[in-house]
């Protein structure tokens, strides 16, 4: 009676979080599991009538979707990326692409160019794409992924762990924090006195991956 699909919000707490706003969305219903559609509908597995509690199974795929929203150029422009895929698009529109608004296209472009830098170390328009998209001026979440980009084949390529090394003076704490995240997850040795500063570092959760 009490399963079903909550929503909440988070907020920053020390080097964490919490959540609020806590509400039902869609309640009751047995949901095993949920995901976001490239279409712009949510797709909710849901248990049917349970067998052990003298019901014959029956378990169903329901989707919920704003008519209206699902027919937005927004929705479209990712149903459209999705179906084309990202592997035979060019360095430079997958750097564009970082700044896209839906997080799982910004996550298939960072996958793609650091598996390009990683194919060839020194693809120069990798990692001048890359790099731009470093740049304080741009998004928050276009940084994160082009750092992201750089943590994942930071352990073979030297001009990956140096961008990493470099964002730990960012003016930015999300960033700083990434930063020495990755300088630890990396095993980037020859950086870790650079850490030793940012345990007093303005930000808790720059200090918490910093002595982590």
């Amino acid at each position: 009676g009490n399963g079903g699909i909550e929503t909440f919000k988070v907020e920053p707490n020390g080097a964490g979080f919490r959540l609020t706003n806590p509400g039902d969305f869609l309640k009751p219903l047995l949901a095993s599991d949920m995901e976001f559609g490239y279409d712009g509908k949510i797709y909710v597995s849901h248990f049917g009538n349970l067998i052990w509690k003298g019901g014959n199974g029956g378990g169903r795929v329901y989707t919920l979707f704003d008519p209206q929203k699902i027919q937005s150029d927004e929705v479209k422009q990712v149903r459209e990326l999705f179906a084309k895929g990202f592997d035979n698009r060019t360095t430079e529109e997958l750097g564009q692409l970082l700044e896209q608004a839906d997080q799982r296209v910004r996550r298939e472009a960072q996958f793609s160019l650091a598996e390009r830098l990683r194919k060839i170390p020194e693809d120069k328009q990798v990692l001048i794409a890359l790099s731009h998209a470093l740049l304080p001026d741009k998004p928050l979440t276009t940084r994160l992924h082009a750092l992201w980009a750089f943590g994942q084949i930071a352990r073979e390529d030297g001009a990956a762990r140096d961008a990493i090394a470099k964002q730990l003076k960012d003016t930015d704490p999300e960033i700083r924090a990434n930063a020495a995240r990755l300088v630890g997850s990396c095993q980037m040795f020859r950086v870790v006195s650079q850490l030793v500063p940012l345990l007093k570092d303005s930000s808790p959760r720059v200090r918490m991956w910093s002595a982590i």
